[in-house]
């Protein structure tokens, strides 16, 4: 048995210095006899361009197109104010109203004040701030339409966004209720269109597969359109905050859901008087991203090549696959299930 044993690794032994040999051989043949290889790689394939450097800054802009819909919570005190509840509307003053008369009152308050002078009280209830708390609240509609442009990099995202927004605002409630209500304060118009224009900043924070969540914020001015009389409206900075979830169909185009919270206010001051707004929203966009690949589309018609490939020492992209597929995917992963399956599956069939 030991005898065997040595001979069976003598036997192996020797194959392998053979083998050695013979290789050896082999690539001394493709050699100069100095060691220069006689048929470089160089001379069978041919130096790959990849993207250009310009066009892959480009691929670093997304465009966002969005839409959705918004509910806006407006809310005003009158502290310092006296209220009078008429037989046909609402007035402010500070005055006091003796002989039965109001010297200067005030009504449509929300977007453009007007003012009244010798306003009678007649059979109105007259409501002091010292003695309850004077103040009104609505909400409001919207559905906005906008886009974004922004700059995307593997920890943060940067850019500029627009928004035209449908806006309808209802009556507004009295916060209060002294003896005998008040009435409720109707604004002289219900529905607008407002404007926003705005810097985003994002972070991305969690990713599963093909979903992304980023926590966002934009901050910027917003325009409440002609209704409203900018010539005595003093607004504030516009501050959004939310979480945008992402959902990545290919390099090129994702679509998303961004649940939000607006922070913004106004001031209303002439005559005197002054007046803030607080206007606080939530909102829920629902949009597409879309991009620019840094490759180029395949130029050849006829190519099925379904992935990334080289013509001409060129690299580019499939002319297979739309946008919302995976522009270079894996084995299956744009189409799990073959074409045949399915067919099959539309007649009823099965395989097996």
């Amino acid at each position: 048995m030991v005898h065997k044993f040595f001979f069976a690794t003598y036997k192996a032994g020797l194959i392998g210095l053979i083998c050695s040999l013979v290789s050896m051989k082999a690539l001394y043949a493709q050699t100069d006899g100095q060691g220069v290889d006689k048929y470089p790689v160089e001379k069978f394939y041919l130096d790959t361009k990849g993207p250009s450097t310009f066009r892959v800054f480009l691929s670093k802009f997304k465009l966002s197109l969005f839409s959705g819909y918004g509910s806006t919570f407006y809310k005003h005190k009158l502290d310092g104010f006296n209220l009078l509840d008429s037989n046909d509307n609402l007035y402010l003053f500070t005055g006091d109203t003796a002989g039965g008369t109001i010297a200067t009152a005030h009504d449509n308050w929300f977007n453009d004040i007007s003012t009244q002078e010798g306003v009678a009280v007649n059979d109105g209830i007259v409501y002091s701030s010292d003695s309850a708390t004077l103040g009104f609240t609505s909400r409001g509609a919207s559905v906005p339409l906008g886009a974004m442009l922004n700059y995307e990099h593997k920890y943060f995202r940067l850019g500029l966004g627009y928004t035209f927004e449908y806006h309808s605002v209802a009556d507004f409630s009295p916060i209060s209720f002294p003896a005998g209500g008040i009435r409720k304060f109707t604004p002289d118009f219900k529905r607008g269109f407002h404007k926003r224009f705005y810097g985003t900043v994002g972070v991305p924070v969690y990713r599963y597969w093909d979903y992304l969540l980023i926590i966002d914020a934009k901050i910027g001015s917003w325009n409440p359109g002609k209704k409203f009389n900018k010539g005595i409206m003093k607004r504030g900075v516009y501050f959004n905050f939310g979480a945008t979830w992402e959902r990545e169909f290919s390099e090129i185009f994702r679509a998303y859901v961004r649940p939000s919270f607006d922070i913004k206010n106004y001031t209303i001051a002439a005559d005197g008087i002054s007046i803030k707004h607080s206007t606080p929203a939530l909102l829920v966009d629902v949009g597409i991203t879309i991009g620019l690949h840094p490759l180029r589309r395949c130029p050849v018609k006829t190519c099925r090549t379904q992935i990334n490939h080289v013509h001409g020492g060129q690299e580019y992209r499939n002319r297979q696959h739309p946008v919302y597929k995976h522009q270079n995917p894996h084995y299956g992963q744009n189409y799990p299930v073959p074409m045949q399956k399915k067919r099959e599956r539309r007649k009823g069939k099965k395989r097996y």
